[in-house]
């Protein structure tokens, strides 16, 4: 089988054309199409332009490449660099296995995290000492010290379980853009701390999804 042959039998299956649709297309018999691919018969120039056409492949390439042994070096190509990567950590199938693992430790810590907040809620609302509080503020009103006091209390233990959160969400978004980072940012850290606590606590819930998603939704069917 020559180049020519070869390469229009490879083009055609590509396009996912029968020999009959080509030789319609082309305006020739099946049996024409058949002996081309074969090597038994060369089209005339005419006939090999249209096959350019439809198949989508410069005149050039199909006289002189051999595109069959290209594709099968190309794979094979791909397969030793997917071998050779750096612990092999590309999955066709599920995608990046790193980045898998880090969305998995963020619905780890998600529920968890929300466990203990929970749990350190609870414990702080349970064991306020009202009445010390009364001795201390005694022209305040009990409820609204309970009230002021709970609230301190949970909006910090949200805070703590926020920042981590926004963590999580900040090392998301700096794998995939460029930061360059100035000295003079350290001045910026208690503001940054409290944004990321604040917007991690907002933006935990959709970055969870978007962790389920990444977890557990296939990258090919």
């Amino acid at each position: 089988m020559s180049i020519l042959s070869s390469n229009l039998k490879l083009l055609r299956e590509e396009l996912s054309m029968s020999v009959e649709d080509l030789s319609y297309r082309v305006g020739i018999s099946a049996s024409d199409i058949e002996a081309y691919e074969k090597g038994t018969k060369i089209p005339n120039a005419s006939n090999l332009i249209k096959l350019c056409e439809i198949l989508r492949v410069p005149y050039e390439d199909v006289m002189e490449r051999d595109l069959s042994e290209e594709r099968k070096t190309a794979q094979q190509e791909m397969k030793k660099a997917y071998k050779e990567s750096k612990e092999g950590e590309f999955d066709w199938y599920y995608g990046n296995k790193k980045e898998k693992r880090f969305f998995v430790f963020y619905m780890i810590y998600f529920i968890l995290g929300l466990a203990l907040a929970g749990v350190a809620i609870w414990f702080v609302v349970t064991n306020i000492n009202y009445d010390v509080l009364a001795q201390i503020y005694p022209e305040a009103e009990l409820p609204l010290l309970k009230t002021i006091m709970i609230t301190e209390y949970v909006s910090s233990i949200i805070g703590v379980f926020g920042f981590g959160a926004g963590i999580f969400i900040l090392v998301d978004y700096f794998k995939s853009h460029t930061f360059v980072f100035n000295w003079w940012y350290i001045f910026l850290l208690s503001l940054i701390i409290s944004i990321i606590s604040i917007g991690g606590a907002i933006l935990s819930i959709p970055f969870l999804v978007k962790s389920i998603k990444k977890v557990f939704l296939k990258k090919r069917k």
